[in-house]
């Protein structure tokens, strides 16, 4: 029989770029854990500073670094710098830095793409239904007069996305009490932004053109009719609480409308000549009432905005799949640890590196200096590469990125690992873009570089080549190595 137990973090929170260290200890009663279904829940909101205390605003978070908001729609892992985990009777386990990195990049390999939009609603990146984006802190209306609201809502990094280990079931009566420390990456996720905002289009452009309105069908308006007919609800934009400018033209003398007002209430119109439409309710009339004769053409609407909107982590807790003890003689696994190294700018770079004996997978790139979460080919414009393993040549040719032989390494690279390609897209998708062709195309990862290497008894010597086109500058290489320890 399995339960679920959660675990507050030894730091109470709230998180920010000065306070970023989360630790758990966990296990001293000798339970036996899944961790593959066990993660970490940092509980999180997006708060708005001004605009009308009565509406809802929608917002997305945005990542960035080095002072610049970048387009990336990355999974919740990437806000974990560095993870490390540690038992009782037997020390570390596990110390992988910059995991937001290695996570950040292989995800594309292991994931394919429709696995990676359907885990998005953990995260905190922008996904998006019907041309607009959602988040997780708001849950919005769509029909009905039920208002929107806004949420606390978790950021879930699941623990096989931060350790390998996190993919297997521990016994903790052999291990003795664990413990799990956290180091955040929360400066590069401090912003959020309000979408939609004035002068952004909500929806699709045919979306925001609304009926004509005559006095002998309304005199106090309160209520607008869409000229675009939904075969779907969830293509309608628009949600309950949310602040619309509402504008028009008035003919024979009735007052052009220029108002806010707050949506109280959708309906999805069935019958009569509107069937399809959309009839948006408002908690006021707008403009004055029309006379004999008079209409409100040309009627436009804008979103509102808010002064500001930040993002803020409040707590954090770790969520543990309790299971049926399970007998445990000795443990055995595997890990990354990282060497990095600066390129200095040469369009040939070649270094030797010392590996473990342990070590079975490299898995090396360089980074870009105004982003160094991915390893893109704008990342020195990699060209090819090549290793040369205790003084011999892995192939007998350089290897260009992108060829047969690139893939080559690349399949064969993960099956030392026992795993499968998923998908060779190599590309992390962007936040901004709407639709799944154009936002898997802009932030290209394939400046991987790939090279499965023999366990050994001693320490290898590795020789990494690497020609550019523009200048080679931070390099980072991933050692996997297999651990071993009796209990």
């Amino acid at each position: 029989m399995t339960k679920t137990i959660k675990i507050q973090s030894h730091q109470g929170g709230g998180f920010n770029s000065q306070k970023n260290l989360v630790d758990f200890s966990f296990g001293s009663s000798g339970e036996t854990f899944d961790l593959s279904r066990s993660y970490v829940n940092l509980m999180s909101q997006c708060v708005v500073t001004g605009g009308n205390a009565d509406a809802i605003y929608n917002c997305r978070q945005l990542y960035s670094f080095g002072g610049a908001n970048l387009n990336l729609a990355v999974q919740p892992v990437a806000i974990v710098k560095n993870c490390d985990l540690k038992c009782a009777k037997v020390g570390a386990l596990e110390n992988i830095r910059r995991v937001d990195c290695l996570r950040t990049n292989l995800k594309p390999l292991s994931q394919t793409v429709e696995e990676f939009n359907s885990e998005l609603y953990k995260g905190s990146q922008t996904f998006t239904r019907s041309q607009a984006s959602y988040s997780p802190w708001r849950e919005l209306k769509g029909e009905g007069s039920v208002k929107s609201r806004n949420l606390v809502a978790p950021l879930q990094i699941p623990l096989s996305d931060l350790f390998e280990l996190g993919n297997s079931v521990l016994n903790c009566s052999k291990l003795g009490e664990m413990r799990m420390h956290l180091e955040l990456n929360a400066d590069r996720f401090a912003n959020a932004v309000q979408t939609p905002k004035a002068g952004e289009v909500v929806g699709d452009s045919s979306y925001q053109l609304f009926n004509d309105i005559l006095e002998a069908d309304q005199t106090d308006i309160t209520f607008l009719t869409t000229k675009h007919v939904f075969t779907r609800m969830q293509d309608c934009p628009y949600w309950t609480g949310m602040q619309l400018n509402v504008t028009s033209v008035g003919t024979s003398a009735a007052a052009n409308i220029n108002e806010n007002a707050i949506i109280t209430s959708i309906e999805h119109l069935q019958s009569g000549v509107d069937a399809g439409r959309v009839k948006i309710t408002f908690d006021q009339q707008l403009g004055q009432a029309l006379t004999a004769g008079q209409s409100q053409t040309t009627i436009a609407i804008n979103p509102v905005d808010a002064i500001a909107v930040s993002f803020q982590i409040d707590y954090a807790e770790l969520v543990l799949e309790i299971v049926k003890d399970t007998p445990m003689d000795d443990l055995n696994y595997s890990t990354f640890t990282l060497e990095e190294t600066n390129g200095n700018g040469l369009l040939d770079f070649q270094e030797q590196f010392s590996i473990e004996e342990g070590a079975f997978n490299l898995i090396a790139f360089p980074v870009q200096p105004a982003n160094d979460l991915l390893a893109g080919v704008g990342a020195g414009n990699v060209i090819s590469n090549r290793w040369i393993i205790d003084n011999k040549e892995a192939t007998n040719r350089d290897v260009k990125i992108n060829s047969p032989l690139y893939y080559d390494r690349l399949a064969m690279t993960l099956l030392n690992e026992a795993k499968n390609v998923k998908s060779l897209v190599l590309s992390v998708p962007s936040s901004s873009q709407k639709s799944n062709p154009i936002r898997w195309t802009d932030h290209s990862v394939s400046g991987l570089i790939y090279q499965p290497v023999p366990i050994t008894t001693t320490r290898k010597s590795v020789n990494i080549q690497l020609r550019t086109s523009a200048g080679c500058q931070k390099v980072m290489v991933y050692k996997q190595v297999a651990k071993s320890f009796a209990l």
